[in-house]
């Protein structure tokens, strides 16, 4: 069963809570006040959840000595993110994920294209700004839809091959992929697969709160994509240990210190790589936030048609001003 139809489902049965409530209460005297909070169980869920992550975020990165946020920040990630969640996981993802559709036709010849990578519990609905400012641009891209929503990260890596591989036949060029969440970590393990040569595949990989040494946050997951990402996880050991050597010099890692997903904060960064840290931006907003894209399709512009068709390797461990490893 697909995310798209996983997420209606649940859409649906609130629906009918709601109004089944509705029903029950229409004749007590307590009817509106009844209606009024059904109608905001949805949203309070939200709320509520979002803020449990923020307080836990919160104490981890403070008790590891991480990167600090202040009370101001965290409240304003709060509130955004519970909003932005409920729009991504509420009508992006159910309704809106197929388009744009993939940009394949109609393309500027030469320049790299993109492949987009999501994480856990999302499709590719979560790019839908990216691809829409891609689209305009006339650049190619792709974006996959990780299945079995549950399953292994390793049973991911046929689809990201064949984005790439397509990508590559489509604009003669290597493309960036562009990964959020544990869609970074499905990439690393495609490279595994695929061996040294996945490499030269791919012209940068960037990713966005990727959780690369794990995450606390994982421990109350149960899926089996969801344990492999538990700090120290054997999954999680192998990857680091067979990993293609040189990989952190072709990647860019955004991490926030107030991710309320993947932390400690500095668990996003990769050993080796270009690091760039967003402050005060939750885990979804990595991925929609207007700065942060802005940032990194300014990175993929900047690859030209003849840097690309080269694959010069870039320079390891390269940070940008005003972040740290």
């Amino acid at each position: 069963m697909s995310l798209a139809v996983r997420l209606g489902l649940a859409w649906l049965a609130g629906i009918v809570l709601i109004a089944g409530s509705a029903l029950i209460t229409t004749k007590t005297s307590m009817a509106g006040l009844s209606i009024v909070c059904a109608l905001g169980a949805i949203p309070a869920l939200f709320f509520l959840t979002v803020g449990a992550q923020c307080l836990f975020a919160a104490r981890q990165n403070r008790l590891q000595r991480s990167v600090a946020a202040g009370g101001r920040q965290w409240t304003g990630v709060w509130w955004r993110e519970s909003l932005r969640s409920m729009q991504i996981f509420g009508l992006w993802q159910v309704a809106l994920w197929r388009t744009p559709p993939d940009r394949l036709e109609g393309i500027k010849p030469g320049y790299p294209g993109v492949v987009f990578v999501h994480g856990f519990m999302c499709n590719r609905g979560l790019w839908r700004l990216w691809m829409q400012e891609l689209d305009s641009e006339q650049r190619a891209f792709v974006a996959v839809n990780l299945e079995p929503v549950y399953g292994s990260i390793d049973g991911y890596s046929s689809s990201i091959q064949a984005a790439v591989e397509l990508m590559i036949a489509r604009t003669g060029v290597t493309p960036v992929v562009v990964c959020h969440s544990m869609g970074g970590l499905a990439v690393r393990a495609w490279l595994r697969r695929v061996g040294p040569q996945g490499l030269t595949q791919v012209r940068r990989i960037i990713t966005l709160g990727t959780p690369h040494r794990g995450t606390w946050m994982a421990r109350f997951g149960h899926a089996r994509n969801a344990r492999e990402m538990r700090q120290g996880s054997p999954w999680l050991t192998a990857l680091q240990q067979e990993q293609p050597p040189g990989l952190g010099a072709y990647l860019t890692c955004w991490y926030s210190n107030c991710d309320n997903i993947v932390f400690p904060a500095l668990t996003a960064v990769h050993n080796g790589a270009e690091s760039r840290m967003a402050p005060a931006r939750g885990h979804l907003e990595l991925a929609t936030d207007a700065y942060v894209r802005e940032q990194c399709l300014a990175q993929i512009r900047s690859l030209s048609p003849e840097s690309a068709v080269t694959s010069d390797k870039p320079e390891a461990g390269k940070v940008f001003p005003g972040t740290s490893q």
